[in-house]
């Protein structure tokens, strides 16, 4: 089980991101948005919604610069960002709506996790 740091400010998506997250076996930290003094300590992995996009970028830069084996997650509904988002340090874009069935492996390989028998 990974600690997770989910961010995405549309509730509804938090909110069932959270759970899918939830059902594959992982601590959610859910947020509507990234406080200020936010850090990537004591997380396995980053999902990010790709808002607020310099808030965003930043907090990626800095998770990266202090953790550069931290797997970024960025789940986002805007395929334009992909490069940007890629840029500021995500390891994987993934657009949303994410099925549960495409973001468990993907979940797996990030985390450096075996795929269940």
């Amino acid at each position: 089980m990974a600690r997770v740091l989910l961010v995405d400010d549309y509730e509804p998506s938090l909110r069932t991101l959270s759970q899918v997250f939830q059902r594959l076996g992982h601590e959610v930290e859910a947020r509507c948005d990234l406080a200020p003094d936010q850090t990537a300590e004591g997380y396995a992995l980053l999902a990010l919604d790709w808002v607020g996009v310099l808030v965003v970028a930043n907090f990626a830069r800095a998770a990266k610069a202090t953790r550069p084996d931290l797997p970024i997650l960025v789940l986002t509904g805007m395929p334009e960002v992909r490069a940007s988002a890629l840029a500021a340090g995500a390891d994987r874009v993934l657009l949303k709506p994410v099925p549960m069935a495409e973001l468990a492996p993907v979940l797996r390989e990030l985390l450096g996790e075996e795929p269940p028998l």
